[in-house]
């Protein structure tokens, strides 16, 4: 995986100060965040192919349906984005108060 620079940097930080691997930072903090998801894609498909009709098929040719289609995934996904950057600072307030601490 490539990361910003900064991210990275940022990363780093973190897991020497809770003497953790990056991958391993990273994985906790994307295992909440990945499954709802992956849920709304696996929702997203199954409704595909139950519908064989335009009129229900949320990815038919009308510009409408596609992008009510769109808008309504795109607010799970800045739900999903909202709940992950909190938990982000959470760990990033953390280890400000760890390194403090010391």
């Amino acid at each position: 995986m490539t990361l910003p620079i900064k991210l990275a940097d940022d990363l780093d930080m973190i897991s020497k100060t809770f003497n953790v691997s990056r991958s391993s930072l990273v994985s906790g903090i994307l295992s909440d965040a990945v499954e709802p998801i992956k849920e709304v894609i696996r929702l997203s498909m199954s409704a595909l192919e139950e519908s064989d009709s335009e009129d229900t098929n949320p990815l038919s040719r009308k510009p409408e349906k596609v992008r009510a289609f769109l808008d309504a995934l795109n607010s799970v996904v800045e739900s999903e984005k909202s709940q992950l950057d909190a938990k982000i600072q959470n760990v990033f307030d953390e280890a400000k108060e760890n390194k403090n601490a010391h």
